[in-house]
């Protein structure tokens, strides 16, 4: 069916309807009561009817060839509509003149004239939650809705649900949309809003926050008025005593006024009567004069430069009357004053013309008497220079352009016909934390346009400014430029938030402000939150567009209507504004065409652009891209990047110091100093350190109680639990850690924080602890931890203190009770920290505040820390300080001593200072039963004389045996996918790395899975499986490991630190052993400390691995050395690898870069100890790199004890290697392997657009070798090279002969007997080619033949990798090989003879000559080979290269007869010139040029040498 007769079945439909009518008409003689309310609904549907029948009709007229057949279809239609319609309305008039005599009639006219004129629909108040606007709405509300009783319960509570936004919408969210409900709902918004304290507080907070004003200005003074007004008549509505606030009122507003306007109010004060009271309402009637009066005086200089204007006016319409060949040049010069609103600027700029339609412009513009195509006075459009319209090129604006039907326009048409009955569906980006503004891509032939927007934006001063906007659903934040801020003079928040870039490129923002905004009529305004940045992307679009070719309709308002002009961006909106904008209603243009979307702003245009101008097309690709960086990462991100650290080839610890904190940990550390104080009891007190407004925070008291809600649930099924949840809750109220609010609804800006319980089993103290829930986000989508600095770390690391803990000889262990809890929150930041709770389910629910820091808070940990080291700082007692401010792990306490009374001195002095913080000590334990023996019960810890193990930081340690060790309890081991594995091998916590070995095996298994690419709940495969099963069978085997706690002897004398690294091509890492002696001479060995490495993905040779294990030991070094307390009197470094020992005894500067890097680093940190050498088969670090099973470790002496040599004297000790081979990194054989494992062998592939060929080196390594670029240095004089050139001299020098030797190794000739496979298509061949630098091969294929006369093809087309086309023949290839040859033999003896005939000051040294002999034979042998090869093949030799070797010969013949040449330059030159004139004849002009030349730069040189 063709779309013609698609429109006339719909226009046969809508002459059927009117039929139908009639017919309805024709039944009805008189109405009754009943038909009255038919007919008006019937009417309503016919008038709507002829809308519909008008636009089929009109599409029908522009498509039809007959017009006059259609134009009396439409006359014949119209007929019978306007009688049908006429005769309906004498019916309803009939009857009312009937029923309601005159005064009806009366009525019935003036509502048929109210039936003319279509009033503007009366909009539905919106709330939002603000207490400031709740009277406003409940009275609008009220009296349209809720009051009206022509309206039913159920759409009240649907214009009820319409009404409400944000978090009032979510008061009435759970009722279920039902009649009966709607009451119910009513109710629950007034007692949730209609908070009579509340709203008297927030009017009364309202007046104290008036913007002050910095200008006089008439429009700011009525706002002030308006806003005075508002909120005094809502004080007093509420029962506030408002009138007797007079004097505290004008003092208050005075201080907002601008200072003109002030001393004007001084000045009227001054004229009144002293003894008289003055009255707000007097004060106000002053500002109101005032403004009047500014008013007056604005309009007076507004008429004054207007009537200027017309003046110029006038002269310029006089002169185009009298002159119709005068241009507009006189309008340049006038002053700009739009006729739409009277500004100071053109009317192309007004705001409120660009809010209208096309149509409406351009019917507006004969009242503004101006030229209809520039927009200017003076002259009409038929005389304008301006170009004219962008889409159909006549004269007039492109703003005022209406669009006509056409033909051709059909699809369009078609589209924006059905604009009404299709709905855009918009789906969201599936990244929530991308911005993502893409434009012009070289390659495509197409444009993206994006959408753009004109908005009015109000600067301090509420004066407007028009910016214009892009729109963008991706980005998670709003941005403006640093030029658009200054423009407006906002106030900004100083922060410092990432922004994360393509390619994850990092950048900070460091302000952040707020705008009001308002669209171009004005029917839409928000305020929007926006980072500050220097810019946000380039002029958009890339080009100018061509407007012809997109077909807009002109019914519509476009939100920019210049889109298709590259302009620069002012502000990006993105998803936190976009939806709110974003319409339903949507346009399509047609395939490969930008798509129209209704938004408040306008009509905005997106979407490709098909062009056919790809040459205009910027090749640059645009793509700007930002994330603010917040709490939306996901988990499996979090996953993915712990994981990675298994195989990253080294993992860098940086020392955590002050100096190195980041601009926002510096702020929070000062905050801290700033804000902190001490309670009277001693007890801290503590401001959280925020880094954004609270007023950024949404309403979180829905979510919290449906936390609420779900937790009682679970409780209710778990009695024992909800006891023990209960209990806790109490205790916490007891303790007067959190207090009793007055309502959920009592604290604006309140934050209330979700909690739950975690069920520790294990603890000895507390199993039930309720946790806080902080990064529960709001209606707004921020959490209250989003709001927080986290702060640095301000405490020495686990391992600085469990390296510490193995030294000492007595151990004291504790931890703070209660530790977050004893320090209390300042009063003015627990409405912060809320929660909601309730003892029955039957009882109300009631808030509750926070008193304390609460854990799940984000700046907890480093407030309670920091509370700890100013303990510290503030002790007068330096060990016990350093006790303090060093031996704490968050509230953990692990110190000790070689001294058992320094221990009990410790243990009270550490006791005594936090107690005068309220931060008792408890749960004591130690190896000395007499520490303990002074400790109150209650302070001790419940699991002494147990035979489980204590846990110290999560490690385990036996007290009565001091020994540490590895528990573990009811291992799930039976896991058949990635993600069970690695829950077990999370379990296995080994910070000291003691079980390196066995941990080892586990993370190359993982390794292997990560290769595999399997996915989290996939299964294993077989081989993984069962290699998994093995591992975990032997598990439970780690409860029985034990390792002596201290690290050295009693009484030990010397002290040493011995570090073993290995690798291996798996893994590889470091261990450390401390060696002690004792006053008899006993030497104990024990293992301290280990780190393990899986090797990279990425394949790396032995030698550097062993390197990056030996790295990781000099890490370990520093980390011990930094990390104890003990003296160290020797350190060794061992390592099986003689190539890492010979690396750093070499200057770093002369290795490639990896080695270099590596190695700078090791002299840095252990530079100046020994580095020894150990065999593979007694080096302790062996097990790390190659992994052992655990039933294996038990036994392993090597690896707890050390090597068996340690133990000896230091003389028997391993020596040292005496001679360390070459090194890889300089090896020049290994250069010459590499050219050699370079040739071509074969295809790699039968691909005909293939050009690789098969190597050696595929077969070594899996690739073909490659080597940097480097100068040639054949012709460079060898003893002047150092050895790196001689070394290249020498590679390039095989180079250049071997790789033609092996070319012409390939076409070696033998006799013919039979006919050989000759050149065919797709044949991979090597291109023989001079100057090709080492390793680099010239391949081609061979695309096209050219057999010869006799059917052989001689001649072929190459086609090389780099797709130039070369003509190349069989024969030719061997006649060139063989023509380079001779030329690289001619250059060679050109060479000769020129040594030979250069003048010296000197005579030539014995090994000048002797080098000089080796030559000559070379060449003569070369020759004697190439002559007899010609020969061979009866092709003779070049005549000038026999003349030159013949000459070269009788040359040396008489150097060497003479002995030495004379050092005289005079008799040289004139030797030379006679045997050069001899030799002119046979060798030509080029050779006595040669000589000619060298001859005479050699004398210059000898006569500058003697100095005449």
């Amino acid at each position: 069916m063709t779309t013609e007769e698609k429109l006339v079945k719909k226009r046969s439909s809508y002459k059927g309807r009117l039929t139908m009518f009639i017919s309805y008409l024709d039944t009805v003689e008189s109405l009754k009561n009943s038909d009255i309310a038919e007919l008006q609904l019937r009417i309503g549907k016919v008038e709507s009817l002829y809308a519909q029948y008008d636009e089929v009709q009109l599409q029908l007229e522009c498509a039809a060839d007959d017009m006059q057949s259609q134009l009396n279809e439409r006359s014949m239609f119209e007929s019978q509509y306007y009688k049908a319609l006429a005769r309906a309305q004498n019916l309803l008039t009939k009857y009312n003149k009937s029923n309601n005599g005159d005064a009806c009639s009366e009525n019935v006219t003036r509502a048929s004239n109210h039936r003319l004129v279509k009033l503007p629909t009366i909009q539905l108040p919106k709330f939002s939650g603000s207490y400031e606007n709740w009277l406003e709405f409940h009275d609008t509300f009220s009296s349209l809705i809720h009051t009206n009783d022509e309206i039913d319960e159920i759409n009240k509570f649907h214009y009820l649900r319409a009404s409400l936004e944000g978090s009032a919408a979510v008061v009435i969210q759970s009722f279920e949309f039902s009649a009966s409900n709607y009451d119910v709902a009513w109710k629950v918004l007034c007692e949730r809003f209609d908070n009579k304290r509340l709203l008297i507080q927030n009017h009364v907070s309202a007046l104290f926050n008036i913007d002050p004003i910095s200008r006089e200005s008439s429009v700011v003074l009525k706002r002030l008025i308006d806003n005075l007004n508002k909120n005094l008549r809502a004080l007093e509505s509420l029962g506030e005593p408002v009138k007797q606030w007079d004097t505290l009122l004008i003092n208050i507003v005075t201080h907002k006024l601008d200072q003109k306007t002030y001393r004007e109010w001084e000045e009227c004060k001054g004229r009144l009567d002293q003894n008289s009271s003055i009255t707000f309402d007097l004060f106000i009637q002053f500002v109101r004069g005032r403004a009047d009066l500014i008013e007056t005086l604005e309009m007076s200089r507004n008429l004054n430069s207007t009537s200027h204007k017309s003046s110029s006016k006038l002269k310029a319409m006089v002169s185009v009357q009298h002159t119709n060949n005068n241009n507009n040049s006189n309008t340049d010069s006038i002053k700009n004053v739009c006729p739409k609103c009277n500004g100071d600027h053109n009317l192309s700029n007004c705001t409120q013309f660009l809010a209208l339609s096309n149509e409406a412009r351009y019917n507006s513009l004969p009242n503004y008497k101006v030229c209809y195509n520039c927009f200017k006075i003076g002259h009409y459009a038929n005389h304008c220079k301006k170009p004219g319209c962008k889409l159909c090129k006549r004269k007039h604006n492109t703003l005022v352009h209406v669009s006509e039907p056409k033909v051709s326009n059909a699809v369009a048409t078609d589209n924006i016909c059905q604009r009404t009955e299709k709905r855009s569906v918009f789906e969201p980006s599936t990244s929530i934390n991308n911005v993502a503004l893409s434009a012009n891509i070289g390659h495509q032939q197409q444009d993206v346009l994006l959408s753009t927007a004109l908005v009015i934006l109000l600067d301090c001063n509420n004066v407007e400014h028009v910016a214009r906007a892009v729109l963008d659903s991706g980005s998670t934040s709003s941005f403006m430029t640093e030029e658009l801020h200054m423009r407006l003079n906002l106030d900004v928040a100083q922060i410092d938030r990432p922004i994360m870039g393509i390619n994850n490129v990092t950048s900070h923002v460091g302000k952040r402000c707020r705008v009001h905004l308002k669209s171009l009529d004005k029917s839409y305004s928000t305020d929007l939150h926006c980072f500050v940045l220097p810019s946000i992307t380039s002029n958009v679009p890339g080009r100018e567009l061509d407007l012809s070719t997109l077909h807009l309709p002109s019914h519509i308002c476009l939100a920019d209507p210049t889109f298709y002009k590259p302009a620069e961006v002012d502000i990006l909106i993105g998803a936190d504004l976009f939806w709110d904008l974003l319409g339903s209603q949507k346009i399509k243009l047609g395939t490969g065409r930008p798509v129209l979307c209704e938004t408040r702003l306008g009509w905005i245009v997106s979407g490709p652009n098909t062009s056919n101008y790809a040459s205009l097309i910027s090749s640059e690709i645009k793509c700007n891209f930002a994330k603010t960086e917040s709490h939306f990462t996901g988990e499996m991100d979090d996953i993915r990047q712990d994981l990675t650290r298994f195989w990253q080839l080294e993992e860098i610890n940086s020392k955590s110091s002050s100096s190195h904190y980041s601009p926002e940990e510096k702020l929070c550390e000062d905050h801290f100093v700033q804000n902190t104080s001490r309670l009277p009891d001693g007890r801290f007190c503590v401001r959280i350190p925020l880094k954004n407004d609270p007023e950024l925070l949404g309403d979180s008291l829905k979510r919290a109680t449906q936390c609420l809600f779900s937790l009682e649930r679970s409780l209710k099924r778990k009695p024992e639990t909800s006891q023990m949840y209960h209990d806790f809750l109490t205790e916490y109220q007891l303790l007067g850690h959190m207090s009793e609010c007055e309502g959920p609804h009592s604290c604006a800006g309140a934050y209330f924080i979700p909690h739950h319980g975690v069920l520790r089993e294990s603890s000895s103290t507390t199993k039930l602890r309720v946790v806080f829930n902080a990064s529960s986000p709001t209606t707004s989508g921020i959490s209250f931890n989003d709001l927080q600095m986290v702060g640095p770390v301000v405490q020495d690391d686990l391992l600085s203190i469990l390296l510490r803990f193995r030294q000492h000889k007595y151990i004291l262990s504790a931890d703070v009770a209660k530790m977050y809890r004893c320090i209390e929150v300042h009063p003015d930041d627990r409405n912060l920290q809320q929660i909601v709770w309730r003892d029955n389910s039957s009882h109300p629910i009631t808030a509750f505040k926070l008193n304390t820091v609460t854990y799940g808070t984000a700046s907890a940990p480093f407030l309670a820390t920091r509370c700890l080291k100013q303990l510290g700082l503030e002790c007068n007692d330096k060990k016990t300080a350093e006790i303090i401010l060093h031996d704490f792990y968050v509230d953990d306490l692990l110190t000790g001593s070689d001294d058992l009374e320094e221990a009990k001195a410790i243990r009270e002095s550490v006791t005594t200072v936090l107690a005068s913080a309220g931060m008792p000590l408890r749960k004591w334990r130690s190896n000395e039963p007499e520490l303990l023996s002074e400790i109150s019960e209650t302070s001790l810890d419940l699991n002494i004389g147990s035979q489980e193990p204590n846990k110290l930081l999560g490690l385990g340690w036996h007290s009565d045996s001091d020994d540490l060790c590895f528990p573990l309890n009811s291992l799930v081991t039976d896991g058949n996918t990635k993600r069970e594995l690695l829950s077990v091998i999370a379990q296995v916590f080994d910070p000291l790395g003691l079980l390196a070995p066995c941990i080892i095996t586990m993370k190359m298994l993982m390794q292997g899975l990560w290769l595999d690419k399997l996915s989290w709940d996939e299964p294993l495969p077989s081989e993984i499986k069962k290699r998994w099963n093995e591992i975990t069978k032997s598990l439970s085997l780690l409860n029985a490991v034990r390792c002596p706690r201290i690290m050295v002897c009693d009484a030990h004398k010397t002290v040493q630190l011995h570090i073993f690294s290995d690798a291996s091509e798996r893994a590889y890492g470091a261990c450390a052993y401390v060696r002690s002696v004792d006053s008899t001479g006993d030497v104990t060995v024990r293992l301290l400390i280990a780190k393990s490495r899986v090797a990279p993905i990425k394949p790396a040779t032995i030698p550097r691995l062993e390197l990056c294990g030996a790295l990781i030991g000099a890490r370990l070094f520093e980390k011990v050395v930094d990390s104890l307390r003990i003296k160290i009197d020797q350190i060794f470094f061992w390592s099986d690898s003689t190539i890492v020992l010979g690396w750093l005894r070499m200057l770093p500067c002369k290795l490639q870069p990896f080695v270099r890097n590596r190695v700078a680093e090791i002299l840095e940190k252990a530079g100046s100890h020994t580095w020894r050498h150990v065999p593979t088969d007694l080096n302790p670090a062996d097990p790390i790199s190659r992994g052992v099973d655990i039933g294996n470790l038990l036994g392993l002496k090597l690896w707890w004890s050390g090597p068996e040599f340690l133990k000896n004297d230091l003389s028997e000790w391993p020596s040292q290697p005496k001679h360390v081979g070459p090194l890889p990194e300089t090896r020049p054989d290994a250069d010459i392997e590499a050219i050699l494992n370079s040739r071509p062998l074969t295809p790699l592939s039968s691909e005909p657009s293939d050009c690789t060929p098969l190597t050696p080196g595929h077969l070594l390594i899996g690739r073909a070798l490659t080597s940097l670029p480097q100068p040639d240095y054949q012709d460079h004089s060898t003893p002047l090279l150092t050895r790196f050139k001689r070394i290249e001299q020498l590679r390039q020098h095989f180079w250049e002969r071997w790789s033609k030797e092996y070319v012409s190794e390939l076409q070696q000739r033998v006799k013919w007997r039979s006919c050989k496979d000759g050149l065919k298509l797709d044949t991979l061949v090597v291109v023989k080619e001079d100057n090709l630098p080492p390793l680099k091969w010239r391949m081609g294929r061979v695309v096209a033949v050219h057999p010869g006369s006799d059917g052989i093809a001689r001649v072929a087309d190459i086609r090389t990798s780099t797709g130039a086309a070369s003509l190349v023949s069989a024969r030719r290839a061997a006649v060139s090989a063989r023509l380079s040859a001779l030329a690289a033999l001619q250059r060679r003896v050109l060479r000769a003879d020129t040594w030979l005939l250069r003048a010296r000051p000197q005579p030539p040294t014995q090994e000048e000559i002797k080098e000089q002999e080796q030559e000559m034979k070379d060449i003569f042998e070369h020759y004697n080979k190439m002559e007899a090869e010609c020969a061979s093949q009866g092709q003779p030799m070049s005549s000038e290269l026999v003349d030159q070797v013949n000459q070269l010969k009788t040359d040396w013949a008489r150097f060497l007869s003479e002995g030495r040449k004379s050092s005289d330059p005079e008799a040289r030159l004139t030797s030379l010139r006679k045997s050069s004139d001899e030799r002119r004849s046979s060798e030509g002009e080029s050779r006595k040029s040669s000589v000619d030349s060298a001859a005479s730069g050699e004398c210059a040189r000898g006569l500058r040498g003697r100095g005449t």
